[in-house]
């Protein structure tokens, strides 16, 4: 970083900050005179970006004109060229051409790097590309949407570079049991080194975006990586020898012990049961729902909905779908649209959203983003819970209504048996020839017990 003071005086100062790196500066000033008179005067900081300043490089008018003369130059060569093919000097004809010509070439170059900070332009890249210009100031530059989802042409090339530096267990060891236990410095020291080096990301929204795809691939690596060297009928030991060649084999000891403990092995089933859910392939490639969608609002002129980028996303060219449970879910989708917002009718149709991947946009968009704001999330949330609780609620109440009638039911038969246990008393007693009982005072007892009954409850019948 270099420091140039331009011009000074005792009321105004002038710097500029050479070959400045991009990212967020703080700049402050400082009163050297402390005295009362000095602290009235206002002071006044005036900022601003410049190719180069005051002509200070080759962006000066100057420095063009004096690149057209120096290549011009070399047409000096083109006199003694020709006086040497007059006199049939060949070899010198042949010296002077080709010292012009390699001149020329060599100050068109050098006039072209001149101008290479700074400039923009358009080329076909590939990964491999990319890494090889590592040690060049050229760096690729990013397009994101709304959502902070990288988009346009660069969005592949970006997601072919991050799955390169992923698959490098260099930069991320395989050790590690989950990407959130691998240390941030890892992550910033790619994310600065490796990714600031070649592509134009600054905002911390898109570096967010950037770590979290980084993970996903990491693990996704380290997955088939495992499936690949490893072989459940050779023990622990002999597992750990057989290392990937580069992988450090005390790196590879402890990763294949983690995966044979019962909590690895637990995650890895119910991540396969989750997979073979699965069912509903989409027709876009290796093209983001992202880019897709970009693609579409900047034809139209209009933004498209999850709705639409599902339907556009899982049919045909002939317009069906790319199967009967894709035509199912669009018909769940589109009948929960008629009651309910989109967000809802999504939520009740394909369940609750992964916190980093929501249906219908992609990787990094999370449910709070497409709500509009988080208090927005949770109250649509809420409200889908409490309906659910509602309705749960409610059939509660039917069923313990249920048992109370039958509870009612049950007493009005035992009131009944209670009844003919006394009458059948009564015509023991006279068969016997006892006393007879006063018959008038225990139909007049039970009529008493009935008047107890609830109201709207017959009462039985008595003999």
């Amino acid at each position: 970083m270099f420091f140039m003071l331009y011009d000074s005086s005792d009321e105004k100062i002038d710097f500029y900050i050479i070959y400045a790196r991009e990212g967020t500066w703080g700049l402050g000033l400082r009163h050297l005179d402390t005295s009362s008179d000095s602290l009235t005067v206002q002071t006044v900081m005036s900022i601003s970006l410049e190719g180069c300043p005051k002509q200070c490089s080759s962006h000066g008018d100057w420095h063009i004109l004096q690149s057209i003369f120096l290549i011009g130059s070399n047409a000096a060569a083109i006199l003694p060229a020709y006086w040497s093919l007059q006199q049939k000097a060949f070899a010198e004809w042949i010296l002077f051409t080709s010292s012009g010509i390699a001149s020329g070439i060599y100050h068109a170059c050098d006039v072209g790097t001149w101008y290479e900070q700074g400039h923009i332009s358009q080329t076909r890249l590939r990964v491999q590309d990319v890494f090889a210009m590592t040690d060049s100031p050229t760096r690729i530059l990013t397009q994101w949407n709304r959502n902070n989802q990288p988009v346009g042409d660069s969005s592949s090339l970006l997601a072919g570079f991050l799955g390169q530096v992923a698959s490098n267990f260099g930069n991320f060891p395989v050790l590690y049991e989950n990407w959130t236990q691998v240390p941030e410095q890892y992550k910033n020291n790619v994310y600065v080194n490796t990714l600031q080096a070649n592509f134009v990301v600054n905002d911390e929204k898109h570096k967010q975006y950037i770590l979290g795809s980084l993970g996903k691939k990491w693990k996704d690596k380290r997955c088939r990586l495992f499936d690949k060297y490893h072989n459940w009928e050779l023990s622990v030991e002999e597992n750990i020898q057989n290392h990937p060649p580069h992988i450090p084999q005390d790196h590879w000891a402890i990763f294949v012990r983690y995966r044979r403990t019962t909590k690895a092995m637990d995650i890895a089933n119910k991540n396969a049961t989750n997979r073979a859910k699965l069912v509903i392939p989409h027709i876009l490639g290796s093209k983001t729902l992202a880019r897709k969608r970009d693609e579409l609002e900047t034809i139209h002129g209009r933004e498209f909905s999850r709705a639409e980028m599902y339907q556009l996303s899982h049919k045909k060219p002939d317009g069906t779908f790319v199967n009967e449970e894709a035509r199912e879910l669009h018909e769940k989708l589109h009948e929960e649209m008629q009651h309910f917002s989109e967000n809802e009718a999504f939520l009740r149709v394909c369940g609750k959203e992964h916190p980093s991947y929501v249906c219908g946009m992609g990787l990094g968009v999370s449910p709070s983003q497409i709500i509009g704001s988080s208090s927005g999330a949770t109250s649509s949330t809420t409200s889908f819970e409490s309906n659910e609780r509602i309705e749960q609620m409610q059939a509660e109440i039917q069923t313990l209504k249920a048992q109370v009638a039958e509870i009612d039911s049950l007493k009005a038969q035992v009131a009944e048996v209670d009844v003919l246990k006394q009458h059948i008393a009564f015509l023991m007693q006279r068969a016997k020839g006892d006393e007879t009982p006063d018959l008038e005072s225990l139909v007049n007892k039970r009529s008493s017990e009935g008047s107890h009954m609830p109201e709207g409850r017959n009462s039985p019948a008595t003999i």
